[in-house]
Order: structure tokens, then sequence, then C-alpha cells
């Protein structure tokens, strides 16, 4: 797809999953995401089971409503509205473009995979297991980076930009069928949001850790140039100035 604001849909790229498979930081993440992400028998606490399943639901619709409620309580104009959630939506969907563009350059398989096939890796300290299913249900695309972290990055920080400051108070309602359907979580910054995505795609089985680093750092990338190239002024008044609107 052509994204709305970046050169190309492969601008930022990252650096890749955590190759090779011999090394000692594949083999953590290999066995973190064995033990927390299964469906059954895992390691996880309540909470992090909580957690995972709180992002299973669609993010477009959680975030939405959640900036609605952040427009609303800093009593943004329709002008200003307008501009906020055409900054965030924007930057959410070039960051989604650009992680999937990475996805398809590095075609790095999903611990579900991983797991069952490490019989494959050429990694003694990698036991394979059959039977190993996610605890959230398997997309089929691949690990490298995390699309829900590529989104909630991207947006958040977007929201972070536009407003120049961190601070705001909102909740996160998870949308959904799933069992964490309507789970609410809130937050006062809106990256605090960040660390918990990428620990939850871990929890629900279905990214290796790095993936969601990156997915979470091609987000702020994203989110950075759109800031800095197409809405670098805060209000209409300000934008009217320096002949932008």
């Amino acid at each position: 797809m052509r994204p709305f604001t970046l050169p190309s849909s492969d601008y930022f790229q990252t650096s890749g999953p955590p190759l090779p498979l011999t090394s000692a930081q594949y083999t953590a993440e290999f066995n973190e995401v064995k033990a927390k992400g299964r469906a059954t028998g895992s390691t996880r606490t309540a909470a992090e089971t909580s957690l995972a399943q709180f992002t299973g639901g669609h993010p477009v619709p959680m975030l939405y409503t959640a900036m609605r409620q952040v427009a609303a309580d800093k009593g943004l104009t329709i002008t200003q509205q307008a501009r906020f959630h055409a900054m965030t939506a924007m930057t959410a969907a070039d960051s989604l473009i650009n992680c999937f563009a990475e996805k398809g350059r590095w075609g790095f398989w999903r611990p579900t995979s991983a797991i069952q096939l490490a019989d494959t890796d050429g990694n003694d300290a990698t036991e394979p297991d059959t039977g190993w299913t996610s605890l959230l249900p398997l997309p089929p695309y691949a690990d490298e980076p995390s699309g829900a972290n590529c989104v909630f990055s991207g947006f958040l920080n977007s929201a972070k930009a536009f407003f120049g400051s961190d601070a705001a108070e909102f909740d996160l309602v998870s949308p959904g069928v799933g069992p964490g359907t309507g789970s609410t979580r809130h937050y006062s910054r809106f990256t605090d949001v960040i660390p918990d995505i990428i620990d939850a795609r871990v929890f629900g089985g279905l990214h290796f850790r790095t993936a969601d680093v990156h997915g979470a750092l091609l987000g702020q990338s994203v989110a950075g140039y759109v800031d800095a190239n197409f809405f670098n002024c805060r209000n209409a008044g300000q934008c009217k100035q320096e002949g932008r609107e």
C-alpha cells in the first residue's frame, strides 16, 4: 500500500529478529514465550493472562474511543479535534503499512511454528513441543515486527506529539468477543500503554519479545516523522499563521 505520509512503505527498517537461531538472545526469547505464551500449562500469572486477553480485541475501536475521551477532556475545538484525529489516524495507518513491509522483508516465523519445529533450528537449547499453541488466536502473517505494537506506538506517540505532552487521563476498553472483552485499564500517560502491549503479545504467545520492541520503535519513528513533516503546528491559529492550514 502507498503510505499517507511516508516516502515509501519501507521507509523505516528494523534490525530484524534475534538471529542466528543458535544465539543466546533467540534462546532466551524462545524459552520466554514458550513458557509464558502457551494456551494451557503456562507459567503466566493471573495478571499476565488478563493483560494478554485485554489486547485480544482490535486496537482501532479501543484507541479511538479513548482518544475521543481525551479530546473532550482537553477541550479541543471541532477544528482541533479534526486535526488530532487525522494526525493519529494517518500515523497509525502508516505505521502499519511500514510494519507489513518489514514483515514481508524478514518473513520470520511465529513462536508457534518455532516451538513446534524447534528440532529443525539447529539449537540444542530449544526443545520442540509439537502440541504447543498460543493463548491468543494465531494471525496468518509473520512475526517481525509486531503489528499491534506498531499501531499502538505510532498512534500514542502521535497523540503525545500533538499535545506536546505525555500527560493524559484515559481508559482503554478491550473490544471484541474474546475472554478479555469489556476489561478496562486506566492510564495517565499516552506512552505508558506501550510497555503493556509489548508484554501482552509475549504473554499471548504471538511474538518473540524483539518483534514487540521493534514494532514499538517503528511506530515511534513514524510518529516523529509525521509530526515533523506534516502536523508540526499545534492548533488552527498557529497553523494559519505559519501558512499550513
